[in-house]
């Protein structure tokens, strides 16, 4: 049986997701488009800690995130992806952030590598336990501009 709480947090992780791409092919939306770019990869995150009973911290750095979840996960790949998306959690949503128009597609293409990841861990610790949550298969990458 799926872990609803799991799944939430990876509905919410897909609909910031949703909500990047669509507004990436809006003019001025750069720095919105990122802020749902790291909210994505931030949720999808949170999803592991759900997964292993554990109560995400209350950061929207996804560096902690990523450090401090624990279960044998290796996230070191996500370093680079959780570095710049975390710079968008804050000061994107204020005045002065400059966020420039070619910010966005590569923070969208970190989150969905993120997403994909975790994805990807979720599925592989539901075959350990002999377990089927349900859990979607990871989204392929999607770098177009379209």
């Amino acid at each position: 049986m799926p872990n609803p709480i799991v799944q939430e947090w990876l509905s919410f992780a897909t609909r910031d997701l949703e909500a990047a791409r669509v507004l990436s092919h809006l003019p001025g939306q750069a720095s919105t488009a990122c802020f749902h770019a790291q909210q994505a990869a931030e949720k999808a995150l949170k999803s592991l800690y759900a997964a292993s009973g554990q109560t995400p911290p209350k950061t929207h750095d996804l560096d902690v995130l990523r450090d401090r979840i624990f279960g044998g996960n290796d996230l070191s790949s996500l370093a680079e992806a959780c570095a710049v998306l975390s710079m968008y959690a804050v000061d994107s949503r204020y005045p002065g952030a400059h966020i420039q128009d070619d910010e966005v597609l590569p923070a969208i293409a970190f989150a969905e590598n993120i997403i994909s990841e975790v994805t990807t861990i979720l599925q592989q610790l539901d075959a350990s336990q002999g377990t089927s949550n349900g859990y979607p298969p990871a989204e392929p990458e999607s770098h177009s501009s379209d």
